[in-house]
């Protein structure tokens, strides 16, 4: 068989998935290590490897390959799976480089590349870089089940209340009974950091039902301090007790603020002791 032979047969077996293409293309590796198409046999076998989900050999097959001696397609392909690859293989600032590559270039790998780069982004807490990303796949059918729950974290931790409260409560009545608590805490707070107490009581109380003890003095301050500020002075001092021992400022406050709801129920003593 010529040296032209062997290449497309090799090259055939991994388009056709054939379970020894492999094997054909070491050989060819090894029977002609200076022939012209070297590199290029290195990227179907890197492919190969790919789809069989070996990403560590993906690794050291693409790192024969030189990128320009791929066509424009070809090219894009490469950094997706060397970016996948990468991902898989939790070396998550190389597939980084790789997904930037492509995220602007169209092609069928162009949304998968912004999604991961945009989880990249986000877990390297470069929050604008991500939201940028998710909020261009909103309306693709593959990530738009996800996607609102990136963007309603990224709001959250930008502090964007006003965003977050626009799309947070619809994606909270479509939420799995797993994920319906923490999105509650998110909406909870964000209408109590913008003064609205009484739309926060209901979130954050469905978020203590699955937290409990668990949930910190801050989040259990957010709940007292709502019932407070509602005149609910029971509920708010049930919350308040939880808090209020300590000597640090919130600890202070919420005894503070247990007694002055003692006083508007009437029971003095208990007003006292936390006054003291």
């Amino acid at each position: 068989m010529s040296i032209t032979s062997e290449y497309y047969n090799a090259i055939c077996a991994v388009q056709l998935f054939n379970n020894n293409a492999e094997v054909l293309l070491r050989k060819f590796i090894e029977d002609h290590p200076q022939n012209a198409n070297i590199k290029y046999i290195y990227f179907q076998l890197g492919n190969f490897q790919y789809s069989k989900k070996n990403y560590r050999a993906v690794l050291k097959s693409f790192s024969q390959v030189d990128q320009y001696d791929l066509s424009a397609q070809e090219r894009i392909e490469y950094h997706f799976k060397y970016g996948y690859a990468y991902f898989t293989l939790e070396q998550i600032d190389k597939a980084g480089e790789h997904f930037f590559q492509i995220i602007n270039k169209d092609s069928r790998f162009k949304s998968s590349a912004i999604y991961y780069y945009s989880h990249i982004s986000y877990t390297q807490k470069n929050y604008q870089t991500a939201l940028t990303g998710f909020l261009s796949l909103k309306d693709d059918e593959a990530f738009k089940p996800v996607v609102p729950y990136y963007v309603t974290h990224i709001y959250y931790l930008q502090e964007n209340y006003t965003d977050l409260l626009k799309i947070a409560p619809s994606l909270y009545e479509k939420a799995t009974p797993g994920r319906k608590p923490e999105i509650a805490r998110l909406i909870g707070e964000a209408y109590y950091r913008t003064n609205k107490y009484s739309e926060a009581i209901p979130y954050l109380q469905e978020y203590h039902k699955k937290a409990g003890q668990y949930a910190s003095p801050e989040e259990q301050y957010q709940l007292a301090f709502s019932y407070y500020k509602m005149q609910k002075f029971d509920k708010a001092i049930e919350y308040f007790k939880h808090i209020s021992i300590g000597s640090d400022s919130l600890a202070q406050n919420a005894n503070y603020h247990m007694a002055f709801c003692y006083t508007q129920l009437g029971q003095k003593k208990f007003a006292l002791h936390a006054f003291q």
